[in-house]
């Protein structure tokens, strides 16, 4: 423990790993933030390394909402924690004041413990401290900002749940300049997809656009702005001469490795929003109420944290975004889930061995090639399977290995070389139909996916195993939705709904569904009984 302080809202304590020398700042015993000793440091002779832990969150956090505003001149933060955030922006050439907003100030004082990494919030003429409650600040506030970063300890912590209500944003967003945008952090573990949906709809409620991104495997970023289409990020803020010299620990970022880490925004929510009316509000605490409970029993926002990455990337076939596939074989941070799927699939079509960036955070590229090599090894046998439906649950894996983090697109040469081998070993009609599905689905084209799925769906829904349900019935409701079938889409989700494995208000089933109502919505809007083809 190298700092410690009973302030006066709560306890500060600054500690030091005993083996890899890290720092962590903690509020009444909860970490905030984490530096290792390549950060604190700043050690620029030392290999580049990925990202992981709290790192990767401290550093996109503010430059993805700077990326929004380029060229911002007046900044304001909410939160110290290690002053990595106020470090960071205080990097652009162009800011001209950022102020850090903090309640307690044996935080800051804690966080001199972090320097050089944060040394000009400290330094900087620039920077400017104000001790006080967030909502104070911005209830006396005369001036706007260009920039506004919100990342306050977590909301169990107590009055911290203040900071993301409707009533709060609506304070904030009368403070954004013209051009201003808001970023909002929020953790994804010890806390249930409910409460995340709470925050996030609070923000749907009260600005006009935002966009959501992963800077970790359990924290997303929220930009949000009054105008009616958020500006486009402007990747060259990483360029910036002193933000490139602050992240020179650290694996080089690309436009494709940060547009991996985007989610969605707000025209993926609209749907779901328009009969919702959970919002996170001071009269209406939800998050205060629940937040103590999902940090005890331990709750992970999954839903939240899958929502455009799993074996289908239902998200992105919803809004026809289409994904490629990606050169890159190592991800600057592997634990944001898009980014290291694009990466793992490179690695696979490259062939190459996995290095220890690769194989980061869980990630296994070894099993992954073992398995595609075993699976072409078998098909270069030119013998049948002893088990077709063991067969097939191979093939569709080495499949979504090939195409994690990709959407819209497919591996051609793959798919052929499959469909080759079925034919020359006169596979089971489903066996053919089910791979067809897959690849039809996946490179949208739905008029054939829409009838696989009708083909596929009464075996499924009568206990059939070749495909998993849940799947079927997401792909199948989500081609007819495509082709402007509404009613088929309906009759397919209900069709499979027995089978499912998911919670009726697990997000993915919510998303879907509000996405068929207000299908529905728009065709009877428009006067029409019949299925738009």
């Amino acid at each position: 423990m190298v700092y410690y302080h009973d302030g006066r809202t709560a306890t500060v304590a600054v500690g030091k790993g005993t083996v890899n020398k890290s720092l962590f700042i903690s509020t009444n015993g909860k970490p905030d933030a984490s530096l290792d000793t390549a950060w604190v440091r700043y050690d620029t002779l030392a290999p580049r390394r990925y990202l992981g832990g709290d790192i990767s969150t401290q550093v996109l956090l503010p430059l993805i909402t700077m990326a929004h505003a380029p060229r911002g001149k007046v900044a304001a933060v909410i939160g110290e924690g290690s002053g990595m955030t106020s470090h960071l922006l205080l990097g652009s050439p162009y800011l001209t004041s950022v102020t850090t907003v903090e309640i307690e100030p044996g935080m800051i004082e804690g966080s001199k413990q972090f320097r050089p990494a944060n040394s000009r919030v400290f330094d900087d003429p620039r920077s400017h401290i104000v001790i006080a409650d967030a909502k104070t600040f911005f209830a006396t506030q005369t001036g706007t900002f260009d920039m506004v970063v919100s990342e306050p300890s977590n909301p169990w912590v107590s009055g911290v749940s203040g900071l993301f209500t409707q009533e709060f944003y609506a304070r904030v967003r009368r403070y954004l300049s013209p051009d201003g945008v808001f970023g909002q952090w929020l953790h994804l573990y010890e806390i249930d997809d409910a409460l995340v949906l709470s925050v996030i709809e609070a923000i749907h409620r009260n600005f006009p656009s935002y966009e959501i991104y992963m800077t970790s495997n359990g924290d997303i970023l929220i930009v949000a702005s009054n105008k009616s289409t958020l500006p486009t990020p402007d990747w060259s803020v990483f360029d910036y001469p002193m933000i490139a010299k602050d992240l020179r620990p650290s694996m080089r970022f690309t436009p494709r490795s940060l547009d991996a880490a985007y989610v969605g925004g707000r025209a993926m929510f609209d749907p779901m929003f328009a009969d919702r009316a959970g919002a996170n509000s001071d009269f209406y605490p939800r998050l205060d109420l629940g937040s103590e409970k999902a940090r005890f029993i331990h709750a992970n926002a999954d839903g939240i944290a899958n929502l455009n990455f799993d074996d289908f990337d239902y998200v992105s076939a919803l809004q026809r975004r289409r994904i490629p596939f990606d050169t890159e074989t190592i991800a600057p941070v592997p634990s944001i889930p898009r980014q290291r799927a694009l990466t793992e699939g490179a690695v696979l079509r490259k062939r190459r061995v996995a290095t220890a960036e690769d194989t980061a955070s869980g990630t296994d590229i070894g099993t992954m090639l073992a398995r595609r090599a075993r699976f072409e090894d078998a098909m270069a046998s030119g013998r049948a399977p002893a088990d077709w439906h063991a067969w097939m649950t191979d093939a569709l894996q080495v499949s979504r290995d090939l195409h994690g983090g990709t959407a819209g697109v497919v591996d051609e040469h793959f798919y052929t070389e499959v469909s080759k081998y079925l034919a020359a070993q006169h596979a089971p009609a489903v066996t053919r139909q089910v791979f067809t599905f897959q690849r039809a689905l996946w490179s949208y084209d739905f008029v054939a996916a829409s009838a696989l799925a009708d083909t596929l769906g009464p075996d499924v829904a009568a206990g059939g195993t070749w495909y998993p349900a849940d799947d079927l019935r997401d792909g199948g409701a989500i081609a007819k939705l495509a082709l402007g079938d509404v009613d088929g889409a309906r009759k397919y989700w209900v069709l499979l709904q027995p089978r499912t494995k998911r919670r009726p208000d697990s997000v993915r089933s919510l998303l879907i569904g509000a996405y068929i109502i207000a299908a529905d919505r728009a065709r009877k809007a428009h006067g029409s009984t019949q299925p738009a083809r």
